[in-house]
């Protein structure tokens, strides 16, 4: 008859080699044995010390060691306070220890090893006596994770950059998107008599910006944030509300007659200093004068971020839609190039992707902002026909969308 093939794993052989070490090392001491147990993930084994143990005139201390795998997590945790939480002690290379001696022994008492993995087997031992052997790591050298450094600070934080320094940033990145204007102005904290700025606003579109300086000479403070609100100067209507993750803020918006707004920032920290700023465009000479106020100031946004707002060219092609699923075949002159574009007239669109196919060739965009419409540009090398394809969503939305053939632009221009 053939011997049963007995095959021990690697995690199991380690684990039984250590708690035998444990209770060879341990034979001279009252000790207690709990285990092997099988605990899964967030249950706990409550210690059941011996009563004898803590009464008056027993020897000072008590130790209990808990071992598994290699790769287990355990803890010791303690009992709960007032307010609800323990002291834990979380286990090394699979072994948790706790020694309490005195009056502190029926702290252990009331403990428990809690598994943290999701399943693994637990060896216990409880000793108790005067002259307690080696601890846990001196046995298992091998589970032992060595020194802890505690942890510093690795340096100091970045010195971020003046308010001029911001503004002339600022300035670049929108004259280098077609602004033909750019307004600024500074404002120290030490002479701020409201928590405001206004801002004149001609009729076209416009991007408001501020960026803070805390008075605080901490760099960490940099990375704070603040709320801030936008109303008309006038008749006090709501804007907007505006809340910014760090000390900078920004907002977009196009108007069609000549208004004052007002840019609330009442909430930051007293004694801060305040950079506004205000870039300014025309609306989109390529949008049609016909269309939406709305529809208008989505395309030229969208143009401004692409570089391109003073685009020109001759609508070809133009349709209204609504939400969902929407296609047009479009006839294209060998080559010619265009821009198609969607953009709401009603509504907002919580989703919308406009895609060109062109032979084997498809471009698709995905805005991404709510504020601006979907646009591709493309160039034909030998004409046919394309499809514009339009996905969107959105409560009583509607849509236009165009078509225009432009001139082709210059290598390496976008």
């Amino acid at each position: 008859m053939a011997a049963p093939l007995v095959v021990v794993t690697p995690a199991k052989a380690d684990l039984e080699d250590a708690q035998q070490r444990l209770a060879q090392a341990l034979r001279g001491e009252q000790v207690r044995r709990l285990g092997p147990r099988v605990l899964q993930r967030g249950e706990r084994l409550a210690l059941l010390l011996p009563s004898d143990w803590l009464e008056t005139g027993a020897p000072d201390c008590i130790r209990v060691v808990a071992v598994g795998a290699a790769m287990s997590q355990l803890q010791l945790r303690g009992p709960e306070d007032d307010d609800g939480e323990a002291t834990t002690i979380t286990s090394h290379g699979g072994v948790v220890e706790g020694v309490r001696c005195n009056v502190d022994r029926s702290w252990l008492a009331q403990s428990s090893i809690e598994m943290l993995s999701p399943r693994g087997v637990v060896h216990l031992f409880a000793s108790h006596g005067e002259g307690l052997s080696p601890r846990a790591f001196e046995l298992l050298p091998e589970r032992d994770p060595g020194e802890e450094r505690l942890v510093r600070e690795i340096g100091d934080y970045p010195k971020g950059s003046t308010l001029e320094q911001g503004l002339a940033r600022v300035e670049r990145q929108t004259r280098a998107r077609g602004s033909r204007a750019f307004e600024r102005r500074l404002l120290r904290g030490a002479e701020l008599v409201e928590h405001a700025t206004h801002f004149g606003l001609p009729p076209g579109c416009h991007e408001l910006g501020l960026l803070i300086e805390p008075p605080s000479a901490n760099p960490k403070s940099r990375h704070a944030g603040f709320d801030s609100h936008l109303t008309w100067a006038g008749d006090g209507a709501d804007v907007a509300s505006v809340s910014s993750p760090n000390w900078q803020a920004s907002y977009r918006l196009c108007t069609s007659e000549a208004r004052v707004i007002k840019w609330d920032f009442a909430g930051l920290p007293a004694g801060s200093n305040v950079a506004a700023y205000r870039g300014q465009w025309d609306m989109a000479p390529a949008a049609p004068t016909d269309w939406a106020f709305m529809a208008r100031s989505q395309l030229t946004w969208a143009w401004i971020r692409r570089g391109t707002a003073n685009l020109a060219g001759d609508l070809r092609e133009s349709f209204l839609t609504g939400p969902g699923r929407a296609y047009r075949y479009v006839n294209l002159t060998a080559g010619a190039c265009y821009v198609a574009a969607a953009a709401p007239t009603h509504g907002t669109a919580s989703q919308l992707s406009l895609s060109v196919e062109h032979g084997l060739v498809t471009q698709l965009d995905l805005p991404a902002a709510v504020s601006e419409a979907a646009t591709v540009a493309f160039c034909s090398a030998s004409g046919g026909r394309a499809t514009l394809h339009l996905e969107s969503q959105g409560e009583e939305l509607t849509l236009l969308v165009g078509l225009w053939r432009v001139a082709a632009g210059k290598t390496g221009q976008r």
